[in-house]
């Protein structure tokens, strides 16, 4: 995703866990659009998301989940002000649009 994004002209950042993904936006450190995935190691998706919705609720509008997880986990998914989720599979033009619209919305 990284890659492909990179090519489309975006500047990206990545995080090695879920823990470092949320101290690097609850410390204050921006990011256009959080891609984040629901299964990680340390902090899960559903951890960063609640905390995130708890500290730094503002930044939800930024996040994007992408999963590979069964329908019954992304039904039970918090849904509340994230900007969208894209199961997996799912192909490079729509995650491109995806995350271009995410940014558009947030220059208004």
């Amino acid at each position: 995703m990284a890659r492909a994004l990179i090519h489309a002209g975006y500047e990206t950042a990545e995080a090695r866990n879920g823990e470092e993904a949320l101290s690097y936006i609850v410390s204050g450190d921006q990011a256009d659009v959080v891609l984040l995935d629901l299964m990680m190691p340390v902090k899960s998706g559903f951890d960063f998301i609640e905390r995130l919705r708890s500290e730094r609720p503002e930044c939800l509008g930024r996040v994007i989940v992408v999963t590979a997880a069964s329908q019954y986990v992304t039904r039970h998914l918090d849904r509340r002000g994230l900007f969208a989720i894209l199961e997996k599979p799912f192909d490079i033009g729509q995650l491109i649009r995806t995350v271009s619209d995410c940014a558009a919305s947030l220059e208004h």
